[in-house]
């Protein structure tokens, strides 16, 4: 995938929402870490449930992290999936 450059179509409702978000900046991910979901000993995508570091969950239980990215279990995501950031601000 191409880095982004300025023929890019981007808005600012690309990454943010225009009302109240369960992230910071109204974005419509969590941008502080790598990763969005985990997955389970079978592989299969999940969020964290992890409580000892709130590093992927914010310390959100599942239910709140499914509800913060407006209501999408996390296989629609993919297990490990990367940040959205990764998609304009390529990283890999």
């Amino acid at each position: 995938m191409p880095a982004a450059s300025t023929s890019n179509n981007v808005q600012c409702l690309s990454c943010h929402r225009a009302h109240a978000t369960g992230f910071e900046s109204s974005l419509r991910f969590f941008y502080l870490n790598e990763f969005m979901t985990v997955a389970d000993s079978a592989n299969a995508a999940i969020y964290d449930s992890s409580t000892t570091e709130n590093k992927i969950n914010y310390g959100y239980s599942q239910t709140q992290q499914q509800n913060a990215y407006n209501y999408r279990p996390a296989t629609v995501f993919g297990p490990w999936a990367r940040s959205y950031c990764n998609k304009c601000h390529a990283k890999d």
